[in-house]
């Protein structure tokens, strides 16, 4: 387009006939605000189908802005769900108490405390098992 004006206006420069360039001259500015009226209807046609996305064509519901809103609303819940699950997990920066490793560490403690019972357990089964030996053997020795 730039081209072809300058072209048309070096022609215009060239032209002995005033009469006949201003003539030229009229239609070059016509054909270039007719060209401008195409740009003009083109960028307000465009303008139209980026406010129908941003607004919702009618539907403010289906708006940019409105799905955005939904967008941080539904993230907000994801980190407010994510932050509740790591406490429950791992507990707060002040404690640990009532999360779930305070629990493993609680049942750790208890399988400690089982083990150790267990072997005594065992060390009294071992006690009285020798005990009950003892005696048969002795029982046996009285006989004979």
């Amino acid at each position: 387009m730039l081209s072809k004006n300058h072209a048309k206006w070096e022609k215009i420069k060239s032209e002995q006939d005033a009469n006949r360039a201003i003539g030229q001259i009229v239609d070059l500015a016509d054909e270039s605000f007719g060209y401008r009226e195409q740009e003009i209807e083109a960028i307000c046609k465009s303008v139209s189908e980026i406010n129908k996305a941003l607004i919702g064509n009618g539907d403010p519901t289906n708006s940019i802005v409105a799905r955005l809103k939904r967008i941080e609303d539904n993230y907000s819940e994801m980190n407010e769900s994510v932050n509740a699950m790591k406490k429950l997990l791992i507990g707060d920066l002040d404690s640990r108490k009532n999360s779930v490793a305070d629990a493993l560490d609680n049942m750790n403690e208890r399988i400690e405390r089982l083990e150790r019972s267990m072997l005594n357990i065992n060390k009294v089964v071992w006690i009285v098992a020798t005990a009950l030996i003892g005696e048969i053997v002795l029982a046996i020795i009285r006989l004979l």
